[in-house]
């Protein structure tokens, strides 16, 4: 048998291997396949697309954190993600898509608090991340985290209750800190925007915007569009109290203005 070949035909070496910027495997462009044990002790996959495109390979590390690598390494500093399996490519070469035939198609993150593969340990401690979505972009020198979406323990957990909470945050306009959370979805189904103390079922901090339509109650409409026409009327306004059974034409127009005045200034109705 060759010694170079497998059971499948593909070559395979042991040499020594030639590291660059972007390790090639030995003798790779008379071997556009070939499987490259490496002198460091790491397993490398090279592939040739055309005659004038870059090696594409697959590295699987001999390291206590084993990666697979396309292209190079993902940089990710400074942070403190040091993932398993890092990919990186140009346009859309890194792309990622997973789909499922006749089923819903998932992505699954999940936090095992044991100590071996396939042990779940103990109950997730709260306020504990389970799983994370970490968007970076570049300074011009390294990747920084811009945003993330997490989830936590939303609750108690225990025997088959594992209520959730999940979080989205940015990191904030002209901030060199961390990723601010500006949205949380609680287990009880309340929301929270810029807000992390709000017991209602949307808690805002800061004002509301509503470029078309009104606020509703069932399906009655208790705040819409402001009613236009009015003109703000001359003379002295009076909020104070009033018998209406003596009250004069004057009294009552000074209150009726004050109600046209208010009424305007919280933006019901206008000019």
């Amino acid at each position: 048998m060759d010694k170079y070949k497998g059971m499948n035909g593909r070559r395979f070496r042991t040499e020594g291997l030639i590291e660059t910027s972007l390790p090639v495997p030995y003798y790779a462009p008379a071997m556009p396949g070939a499987t490259v044990l490496g002198a460091d002790g790491q397993l490398y996959f090279s592939q040739k697309a055309s005659a004038s495109s870059a090696y594409e390979w697959l590295r699987a590390s001999s390291s206590s954190r084993p990666r697979a690598n396309i292209m190079a390494n993902v940089n990710t500093s400074p942070t403190p993600y040091a993932p398993y399996f890092q990919i990186e490519g140009f346009v859309s070469d890194a792309a990622q898509s997973i789909v499922s035939i006749n089923s819903t198609a998932s992505l699954v993150l999940g936090r095992a608090n044991g100590t071996n593969i396939g042990d779940n340990g103990a109950i997730t401690p709260a306020d504990t991340a389970v799983g994370a979505l970490i968007f970076h972009g570049s300074d011009g020198t390294n990747l920084y985290p811009m945003a993330r979406v997490n989830c936590l323990p939303g609750g108690t957990v225990g025997t088959q209750i594992t209520p959730g909470r999940l979080q989205l945050g940015v990191r904030l306009n002209g901030s060199t800190g961390g990723v601010q959370n500006v949205l949380i979805i609680s287990s009880d189904g309340n929301v929270q925007i810029n807000n992390t103390t709000g017991t209602e079922r949307l808690s805002v901090n800061g004002n509301i915007q509503v470029s078309d339509g009104g606020v509703m109650v069932g399906a009655n409409p208790v705040v819409g569009s402001r009613k236009t026409g009015w003109t703000a009327p001359a003379g002295t306004a009076s909020k104070s109290t009033f018998d209406t059974a003596t009250v004069t034409t004057a009294q009552l127009a000074e209150r009726v203005k004050a109600l046209i005045d208010d009424l305007t200034a919280h933006g019901l109705i206008g000019a």
